[in-house]
């Protein structure tokens, strides 16, 4: 009779451990689920001022937000920040200043320090206020004729570093809108 007390007791505290161990678990996955809650909303936070940054051409509030040596792939090829900035923005804030856009995240991962971003894309530009800021010139033709309109998707990986997240790796593809899909991008931007 003794052996099955103690037996029965042993199997009794084997469940109390195990409850604790369950319970400290649920605590630090409740926490880790807080942090990683909050590496969302700062990463988000992130992308939200480097579309505003982008939208409103300013170079200084994107360079808070892009590592200087961030990799960026678009049609245009493979460049540093620093580099693209300097060869294709001036090109590229003509199209996003005469232009409607928008930006859907449509996938987040957060592992640790870094995170990956999905996102689609889609721009029309206006092609007056293009020509405006470019010129007149080969490099505006197909904005000026309104032939610009664009759908894509992209990725985006971004590292956080003392507590700030930047953008360390961005590639887009982009393709223009086959005929009738104009109309679709209006009702998915708006009013132009």
């Amino acid at each position: 009779m003794r052996y099955n007390l103690f037996k029965r007791g042993a199997i009794l505290l084997s469940v109390a451990a195990g409850w604790a161990v369950v319970a400290s678990g649920s605590s630090a996955l409740a926490q880790s689920n807080l942090a990683m809650d909050e590496a969302r909303k700062q990463v988000s936070s992130t992308l939200d001022a480097s579309i505003k940054a982008a939208q409103s051409g300013d170079v200084s509030a994107l360079d808070k937000v892009y590592a200087p040596d961030a990799t960026i792939i678009d049609s245009t090829g493979q460049s540093t920040w620093s580099e693209y900035k300097d060869k294709n923005f001036k090109a590229q804030m003509a199209t996003m200043a005469s232009s409607s856009h928008n930006v859907a995240v449509t996938k987040m991962d957060v592992f640790g320090d870094t995170a990956v971003v999905a996102f689609d894309y889609a721009i029309s530009s206006k092609p007056e206020a293009a020509r405006a800021v470019l010129g007149d010139g080969p490099a505006t033709a197909a904005v000026v004729t309104g032939s610009v309109g664009i759908f894509g998707k992209g990725t985006m990986v971004l590292r956080r570093t003392n507590n700030e997240w930047k953008i360390v790796h961005v590639q887009t593809a982009g393709r223009a809108m086959k005929p009738g899909e104009r109309e679709k991008l209006q009702s998915l931007l708006g009013p132009q």
